[in-house]
């Protein structure tokens, strides 16, 4: 059986199963029982991106800090409803700064709003 970190996720493995048992997000040298004080899976984001063809909505979806999203596309009512089911808060123009600000360390080698 091992225990290892993929992806934020903490993983337990053996040979016959794989679980997740933790949404916590280390750090690089963070052991893995630690976990980030301010870190909250249940907190959700959404950040609206553009709107396509006068129907789609794109947008960028985080669990746990804004940093750390995805990118989607939903037709406007699927995103209502994939809003509502998520209980997401969308993201002031401060957060979204800052995370424009992370995005540039890593596209463009500067650093983040944390260094």
């Amino acid at each position: 059986m091992g225990r290892f970190v993929l992806f934020g996720l903490t993983i337990v493995a053996s040979s016959d199963y794989l679980s997740v048992v933790n949404m916590e997000r280390p750090t690089a040298v963070q052991d893995i029982g630690e976990a980030e004080p301010d870190f909250d899976p249940s907190k959700r984001f959404v950040r609206i991106t553009g709107i396509h063809n006068n129907s789609l909505i794109k947008f960028d979806f985080s669990i746990g800090e804004p940093e750390l999203y995805i990118e989607l596309v939903l037709p406007f009512q699927a995103f209502q409803d994939f809003c509502a089911h998520n209980q997401v808060a969308h993201l002031t123009p401060e957060e979204a700064a800052r995370v424009d600000f992370d995005r540039m360390k890593w596209r463009y080698g500067q650093p983040g709003a944390d260094q």
